[in-house]
């Protein structure tokens, strides 16, 4: 027979995961330098524009803003850094409104598994998806909030 996981051990294993996972992409984003494109994407930031000739501009909008932080590669691939784990949370949030209240333990182990991918580990690199891949995050959360609220307005938001 099956023990089910309790909510502190879930939680428990969540927040070991984004330990562990934060430090192994810690460890990748300082121990790799910086890609061609990581490069021309920061040089992008130094000279913002609507759009440049082969691919979309906010991340160079991005890297603007955190240039002022610094230039140094932990900088510059800071929210890339953050990705996958402000996702986790997302998955955790909704996943702990759309299962029954005795379920709890199985979003918090959701985001724990979503963090243990090899993809989220290797999410360091500051690509042109890292924005893309942030929106549609936030974009399937405002949606689920939004089905389940009702909300015109925010079916609207997640386009």
């Amino acid at each position: 027979m099956q023990q089910a996981i309790t909510l502190p051990s879930a939680k428990h294993v969540f927040w070991l995961t984004v330990l562990v996972t934060a430090i192994v992409k810690l460890w990748l984003a300082s121990f790799f330098p910086m890609t061609g494109d990581e490069a021309f994407f920061h040089l992008w930031s130094t000279d913002l524009n609507w759009g440049y000739y082969d691919h979309p501009p906010m991340v160079g909008w991005w890297l603007w803003a955190l240039s002022h932080v610094g230039n140094q590669p932990i900088v510059v691939r800071s929210l890339t850094l953050l990705l996958t784990t402000v996702i986790a949370g997302g998955i955790v949030l909704l996943a702990r409104e759309l299962l029954p209240r005795d379920q709890e333990p199985r979003a918090w182990l959701a985001g724990a598994v979503y963090l243990s991918m090899p993809a989220s580990w290797f999410a360091v690199f500051v690509t042109t998806d890292t924005p893309l891949i942030f929106f549609m995050g936030l974009s399937v959360f405002t949606y689920v909030r939004a089905i389940r609220a009702g909300s015109g307005a925010g079916i609207f938001l997640t386009g």
